[in-house]
């Protein structure tokens, strides 16, 4: 899972095959240098399936199969803002069903 900032200048990536808890990690890189931003950030205890950073690029969201979505922020030190849980989904798409 890949998430590019609205610059482009930085990248999210969640990785790794599904049920490990590699997947579960986010990293956050320098696209153009390469440099390690942030992380490893252990924001999720399901696997993670949607990553977006927010117009400004000072916020990334990540949302995980048990329907929580964690808001950081990227700028500072990133770390858990908040947290939003989508209940009773009546037909939730198959990349959040459990």
């Amino acid at each position: 899972m890949l998430a590019f900032s609205h610059m482009r200048d930085l990248l999210a990536s969640a990785h790794g095959r599904d049920g490990e808890a590699s997947d579960r990690v986010i990293n956050i890189w320098h696209k153009g240098t390469g440099r390690h931003i942030a992380g490893p950030l252990q924001l999720h205890t399901a696997r993670i399936t949607a990553m977006a950073f927010s117009p400004d690029d000072q916020w990334l969201l990540a949302g995980s199969a048990d329907g929580e979505v964690v808001v950081c922020d990227v700028q500072g030190a990133v770390s858990r803002i908040d947290v939003f849980r989508i209940l009773d989904l009546p037909n939730p798409p198959a990349s959040v069903r459990n």
